[in-house]
């Protein structure tokens, strides 16, 4: 069964879903996931490649802007959708935009970061629904 988790953050900050994002991205590539993360907006492809590569002093995450460097990355940003065939590559999908994209049931499991803003979370409750109707496992976790 594919699995998917949903996480309100306590704060609308782009820097505390950065912050989210660096932590959880880091905890599967430990275990050896090949992740794929789907910003917004352009400028947060850039903002999100500067925190990976600052956010901690001890880790290394090693990845790449775009998805035209999938092969030779095991984490990619960008904010496209992943196609068809890199989300074939890819275990974790980790969502910063506001909804699911049409590729998502091609991932074995979606961690979806919701800023503490009313419109993403609506987002996050409609994609609750549609993935809750495909069978998928979700698991709200709630730090507002």
């Amino acid at each position: 069964m594919s699995r998917s988790d949903i996480y309100l953050l306590n704060s609308p900050a782009f820097s505390t879903q950065l912050d989210f994002c660096c932590k959880l991205t880091e905890k599967a590539f430990q275990q050896g996931m090949k992740i794929h993360i789907q910003t917004r907006e352009g400028f947060q492809n850039e903002a999100l490649n500067e925190r990976l590569w600052n956010f901690r002093s001890d880790s290394f995450l090693p990845h790449a802007v775009g998805q035209s460097h999938s092969e030779q990355h095991p984490i990619t940003i960008d904010i496209t959708s992943a196609t068809h065939s890199e989300a074939a590559h890819r275990d974790l999908l980790v969502l910063l935009a506001p909804e699911l994209p049409p590729q998502a049931e091609h991932f074995a499991r979606i961690a979806i970061v919701v800023p503490a803003e009313e419109q993403d979370v609506q987002r996050a409750r409609a994609a609750y629904r549609t993935l809750t109707q495909k069978g998928w496992q979700v698991n709200i976790h709630d730090f507002r």
